[in-house]
């Protein structure tokens, strides 16, 4: 019976692991520009998301998202000159004209700058990940064929087992990776619109909007340099090293947390967000009376 799992797992391990070296080399493309990868594969042929046509279509949404954060950021800009210093509705009328037009222009050069910024980030995060593992000589990885050939095959029934984990973690990991691509996908999408927040003197939604983007983009980071760590650790044999660095993987939005929720004034604040649910019901309550 132990021969049989055995030669079972040898089995799935040789077919499941090319297509888990394949994922590893674009892990970093699935997160930042996942967009590229959504069309491939014959799914999608003469549909909306065929290959021909995804790259007009995603374009077109960000033309249309850039579009409407413009406009909105002009609506908004104009709104708050003619309330505040014409009907004197909004805000304080002795602020300056200056403040609010600084909002707009920054708004402006952040909108149609973004994508620049944004290849810039993704370079240096790339580096930064590269030169952590280089540090400890893991730059280069092997692949996951190479090293069940060299340190699993023919291993025994626990080693065998102890890969399997190591396999399903990373799975794991590549599902929040495909996940995290595509909510990387809808903040950058969003990024025009939380712009007009800029003309507001607390940046409005923009602020608590760029601090979800940073939680994003730096637990992609760690994800990344735990995956390539895991990847490393097993390739020198040591498979409970890998496996704890796929789960630290795992666990690193969680981790985060800790330290990333209510930076900033910009954030909601859940004190207040209680409080107003209490009156809410206390006020409910007294109209069924």
């Amino acid at each position: 019976m132990t021969k049989i799992l055995e030669a079972l797992l040898t089995d799935f391990f040789k077919d499941a692991f090319p297509i888990a070296d394949i994922l590893f080399s674009q892990l970093i493309n699935i997160v930042f520009w996942v967009e590229n990868h959504i069309s491939d594969g014959s799914i999608f042929q003469n549909t909306i998301l065929d290959n021909s046509r995804s790259e007009i279509f995603f374009n077109t949404m960000f033309e249309v998202t850039t579009n409407f954060g413009v406009a909105f950021l002009i609506f908004k800009f104009l709104k708050k000159i003619f309330d505040t210093y014409i009907i004197g509705s909004d805000g304080d009328s002795s602020i300056s004209v200056e403040n609010i037009l600084i909002g707009f222009c920054k708004g402006l050069i952040i909108i149609f700058s973004f994508n620049f910024l944004y290849e810039i980030f993704v370079n240096i995060s790339i580096d930064f990940i590269n030169q952590m593992l280089d540090a400890v000589g893991l730059v280069t990885v092997t692949s996951l064929v190479e090293i069940f050939e060299q340190f699993f095959l023919g291993g025994n029934l626990f080693t065998l087992l102890a890969l399997l984990v190591f396999f399903i973690c990373y799975l794991l990991l590549v599902f929040q990776f495909i996940k995290r691509g595509l909510e990387m996908l809808i903040l950058r999408l969003g990024v025009p619109i939380a712009c007009v927040g800029l003309i507001d003197s607390d940046n409005g939604v923009f602020a608590p909007y760029i601090k979800i983007f940073i939680q994003n983009s730096v637990t992609v980071v760690i994800q990344l340099a735990m995956i390539k760590l895991g990847f490393g650790v097993i390739s020198n044999g040591n498979i409970f090293f890998g496996i704890a660095s796929m789960i630290m993987g795992i666990k690193t939005p969680q981790f985060l947390q800790q330290f990333m929720i209510g930076l900033g004034n910009g954030g909601i604040n859940m004190m207040n967000i209680n409080q107003m649910a209490n009156m809410v019901s206390k006020v409910s309550r007294f109209i069924r009376k």
